[in-house]
């Protein structure tokens, strides 16, 4: 089991003994009430012609929308729109968009909305100048070709794609999701404008607020924690602690919502330079299993994957309880881990937001575990490896 072990952590080691020399990039961001009015301006510098604005289809009616097809004519960039309806982003979304692109003569891509219209464009993108198939661009560095301008235009602050240099997609065929991870899908400017953000219900800002909360705490406790993940990581969990419950309250509050906003790209940053950790394995395949959304069971299970591996990352669960305000320094780092823990259980609570999944029953879960396992993939350096029956464990408190 131990020759295991370190056969697993050995190519985890190489990464991080990488990770260093490999510059990854930071989008340019314009940010501030309104800003969408002005962020033209920006893409007109790339001296792109014809757009291709791919949206979530409650988007595409929103008075903005108009505006900002006006805003882009100003700077003579014509568009056109493809909506997409469905909440889980799927390859055929990807395909029609290319072709949209092609048939519409477009040589640009502004991703306005949530992450998977943001993912969208950055597929559709990197589709565009290279040949091969999605499912063939899953892993690490598989996208060849520089992408065409790409723009983000956030209008929710959950996964932070919108700064990040993955997408992630459901391959309808197999019922697999994959992760496509590249500097070449960052975005090359980015419009924060929390203006955009208002329409979201209460449970919505919840629930993204717990899913960039899950990108940055897992970043920062893996073991590519570089100082530039752990700054990150550790100035969106603050912002998000301070901010997230303001949001919720008061959907008008625009100042929280820009700190929220912020918030999620200091955690797509983090999330490209630390990765992911068994919180985002194990969401994602029981959002597969049961077609449910992925920001309500990361909530779920984050705090399940913390108390698992909290021993053998307590020093950093301690540095993020303490940069949040929730103990003191005389603390024993165990101690502040657990006060992390409790508050995000508590949180949970606040935003009623379920800490089990009802649709999961005690005979799925050897199967479910089993998927985990071969779900991770041997880049992803979680603080302490779980086995079968560590996974088969965690899943049975989820249920009902």
């Amino acid at each position: 089991m131990k020759i295991k072990k370190y056969a697993e952590r050995l190519p985890q080691y190489t990464l991080k003994a990488v990770m260093p020399f490999v510059k990854l990039p930071k989008p340019p961001i314009l940010s501030g009430v309104g800003m969408l009015r002005r962020f033209p301006e920006v893409m007109a510098m790339t001296a792109v012609k014809k757009v291709l604005i791919i949206c979530d289809g409650a988007v595409r009616t929103q008075p903005f929308m108009a505006q900002f097809q006006e805003d882009l004519k100003r700077q003579k960039i014509a568009s056109v729109v493809y909506g997409r309806d469905d909440m889980e982003l799927k390859l055929h979304d990807v395909y029609n968009a290319v072709d949209v692109y092609l048939s519409e003569l477009c040589d640009g891509v502004v991703g306005v909305g949530g992450g998977s219209a943001i993912d969208c464009a950055k597929l559709t993108a990197a589709r565009v100048t290279n040949t091969k198939p999605i499912p063939k661009m899953n892993g690490v560095g598989r996208v060849f070709h520089r992408l065409p301008p790409l723009f983000a235009v956030p209008t929710a602050f959950g996964t932070g794609s919108e700064a990040s240099t993955a997408a992630v997609a459901l391959d309808g065929e197999n019922g697999r999701k994959l992760t496509v991870m590249d500097p070449k899908l960052c975005p090359l400017a980015v419009c924060l404008d929390p203006k955009l953000t208002v329409t979201l219900s209460p449970k919505q800002t919840a629930l993204m607020g717990m899913e960039a909360l899950t990108l940055a705490i897992e970043a920062d406790t893996g073991l590519f924690d570089s100082d530039e993940v752990r700054t990150d990581a550790l100035d969106a969990t603050r912002l998000i602690f301070e901010n997230l419950e303001a949001a919720v309250e008061d959907p008008e509050a625009l100042v929280p919502r820009m700190h929220l906003q912020k918030a999620a790209c200091l955690s797509g940053e983090a999330f490209s330079r630390g990765a992911a950790g068994y919180t985002f394995i194990i969401s994602n395949v029981l959002a597969v299993q049961y077609q449910l959304p992925t920001a309500a069971l990361n909530a779920a299970v984050l705090p399940l994957v913390l108390s698992f591996s909290k021993e053998r990352c307590a020093g950093k669960l301690a540095e993020l309880a303490y940069n949040a305000g929730f103990g003191t320094e005389w603390d024993e780092d165990l101690q502040l881990a657990e006060a992390l823990i409790e508050r995000l259980h508590q949180m949970n609570h606040t935003f009623g937001i379920s800490e089990t999944v009802p649709a999961l029953k005690p005979g799925n879960i050897s199967a479910l575990a089993d998927a985990v396992i071969a779900a991770k993939n041997p880049a992803y350096p979680v603080p302490k490896i779980m086995e079968k029956a560590d996974c088969e464990r965690l899943l049975a408190a989820l249920l009902d």
